[in-house]
C-alpha cells in the first residue's frame, strides 16, 4: 500500500512523492512561460555563494563503463556539440581526431600505469607527462594502440627525444 509516483526531483519539496498525474499538471502550467532573467545583484549574491566550491564530481573517476558510453555518444557526429549542420568550425586532423577516440585515451593511460606515472628519461613523477610513441606515430600505424610501443615522458623530455630523432636523420 506504498504511494505511487515518482520521487520529485526539483526544487518543489524535495524528496516527496509526485504521481504521474500532478508531473503533468505541473508542466502544463509552466508551458510556455518565462522565468524574468536575474537583477545584476542577484547575480552578484550567486557568484559570491559559489566562490571557493569545487563541483561536485571534483576528484572523482568515471567507471570505465561511464567513458566508453560517452565516447559511442560522441562518435556519433550530430551529438557532438561541436556539431554546426554538417559545418565544423574547427578543422582537425586525422591525426588529432584520432587522438580524441577512447582507444588513444586508453592506450595512454594504460602506457603511463605501467611507466607508474614517471618520466622515463629523467625521473620526473606526475607532472606534464606525455605518451611518446617508440616506433613511429606515421609510419607504423598498426602499433599505434599497442601499449609495448609507448613510453612516458615529461613534456621537456619529449619535446628532447623528438629533436634527437630530427638530428639524427
Amino acid at each position: 500500500m506504498g504511494r505511487e509516483g515518482q520521487t520529485n526531483r526539483g526544487s518543489f519539496k524535495k524528496g516527496h512523492l509526485v504521481t504521474e498525474e500532478t508531473r503533468r499538471r505541473m508542466a502544463k502550467s509552466h508551458l510556455g512561460k518565462k522565468r524574468k532573467p536575474f537583477s545584476e545583484e542577484c547575480r552578484i549574491n550567486m557568484s559570491r555563494a559559489k566562490k571557493g566550491k569545487k563541483p561536485n564530481n571534483y576528484g572523482k573517476k568515471q567507471s570505465m563503463e561511464t567513458r566508453l558510453k560517452k565516447s559511442k555518444y560522441m562518435k556519433c557526429i550530430k551529438n557532438n556539440p561541436n556539431w554546426k549542420d554538417g559545418k565544423s568550425h574547427l578543422k582537425k586532423t586525422i591525426r588529432n581526431q584520432i587522438m580524441l577516440t577512447f582507444d588513444y585515451k586508453l592506450w595512454r593511460e594504460e602506457v603511463f600505469k605501467r611507466d607508474n606515472w614517471t618520466c622515463q628519461k629523467c625521473g620526473l613523477r606526475g607532472k606534464r607527462l606525455e605518451a611518446h610513441h617508440i616506433k613511429s606515430w606515421d609510419k607504423f600505424p598498426k602499433l599505434r594502440f599497442y601499449i609495448n610501443n609507448g613510453l612516458t615522458l615529461c613534456k621537456r623530455c619529449h619535446i628532447k627525444e623528438h629533436v634527437e630523432k630530427e638530428e639524427q636523420k
